[in-house]
C-alpha cells in the first residue's frame, strides 16, 4: 500500500498552482466555494491547504455543485467602515 503524498502549503502557494491571484482564492473562500475542514485549514488568520490527491478530489467533486449553495455553507461575515452606510469602505478588509 502506498502512502499519499501530501504537502501543506500557503494560501499564495495554492493560488499559484491554481493559476489564480491570491484575492481569486479569497473571494472564493468568502462565497463559500473552498470550505474550512474540507478545503483549507484555518488557524487563527493563517490559512493552509493539504495539497495533493485528496484535495484535488474533493475540488473536483465539488466544482459541479459550486453553482449550487449548499444549506450548511454559511455566508461569511463582511465588514464596513460604519453600520448602514451606503458607501463602499475604501479599504476591503475582508482578508
Amino acid at each position: 500500500m502506498e502512502l499519499e503524498q501530501i504537502e501543506i502549503i500557503s494560501l499564495e502557494e495554492f493560488a499559484k498552482r491554481m493559476g489564480v491571484a491570491r484575492t481569486t482564492v479569497f473571494e472564493w473562500i468568502k462565497r463559500g466555494k473552498l470550505l474550512p475542514g474540507r478545503h483549507f485549514i484555518k488557524m487563527g488568520r493563517v490559512i493552509r491547504f493539504e495539497w495533493g490527491p485528496d484535495l484535488l478530489k474533493k475540488l473536483y467533486e465539488d466544482s459541479d455543485a459550486a453553482t449550487v449553495t449548499s444549506p450548511n455553507v454559511k455566508p461569511q461575515p463582511t465588514r464596513s467602515s460604519r453600520t448602514g452606510s451606503k458607501q463602499k469602505a475604501a479599504i476591503d478588509l475582508d482578508y
